[in-house]
Formats: structure tokens, C-alpha cells, sequence
């Protein structure tokens, strides 16, 4: 995952790259949880534990190697990305509780918002904010 392209467009990229394997490992936790581990009624609950495993993965790819170049790590870059993740979590435990509970669909189902909406509001965030 080494980005040599420094421009807009190579960045967007390796960003897509290191979400994309963010969001097969959230998918696998929630998956596994939602399956194996908690009742359906209770399907929200799998994603903390499932955007935490994937926020660890995708701040040290993207500060390494997405957002390499620009302000270096610090607390207080770990913490701004934090916090935005937080918020993308907040919208996926939305989309989650929204799509099982109030509607009666199946967990996968939460999964079409939370892996197209959410990593693109992050990317933003990312950019212009915590790796700034």
C-alpha cells in the first residue's frame, strides 16, 4: 500500500484502497457478530466493536500512507481521527438501528449505507481536517 502519487487523485485512490479493506474487515466482525454471537434484535451493538478493529486499521494506513506528507502524527491527530470516525460510527449505528429495528430488514442490509455514505463523508473529513 506505498503511495507514490502525491497528487489529488492518487490520494483519493489509496484512500479507496485502505477503505476498502477497512470495510471488509468492519463487514467481518459485524458479520460475525450478527451471525454467530448476538440475537437479531440486538444487531446495533456489533458495530462498535466492528468500526473499532476497522478505525485501529485504517488510522495507521492512512496516516503511513494515504495522508503521509502532510501534518505528522501527534495526540492530537489521533484524537481529530478519532473523533471523526466516531462520527462515522454514529451514522452507521443510525443506519444499523434504522434499517433492522425500525424497518424489520436483515443486518446485511445496514451494510449498503454504512460502506457508500460514511467512508465518503470520512474521506472529506480526513483531508481537510485530521491529516490536514
Amino acid at each position: 500500500m506505498r503511495r507514490t502519487d502525491t497528487t489529488e487523485l492518487g490520494r483519493l485512490v489509496q484512500f479507496a484502497a485502505t477503505g476498502a479493506v477497512s470495510t471488509l474487515i468492519y463487514s467481518a466482525v459485524f458479520l460475525g457478530l450478527t451471525g454467530f454471537v448476538l440475537p437479531r434484535r440486538l444487531a446495533a451493538l456489533a458495530v462498535v466493536p466492528a468500526f473499532l478493529v476497522a478505525v485501529c486499521f485504517g488510522y495507521v494506513a492512512n496516516s503511513r500512507y494515504t495522508f503521509r506528507g502532510g501534518a505528522s502524527a501527534s495526540p492530537g491527530q489521533f484524537s481529530r481521527y478519532l473523533l471523526s470516525q466516531s462520527g462515522g460510527a454514529l451514522l452507521n449505528l443510525a443506519f444499523t438501528w434504522i434499517t433492522v429495528t425500525l424497518l424489520g430488514l436483515a443486518p446485511w442490509v445496514a451494510l449498503l449505507p454504512s460502506v457508500t455514505l460514511t467512508p465518503l463523508i470520512t474521506y472529506l473529513i480526513a483531508r481537510l481536517w485530521v491529516f490536514a
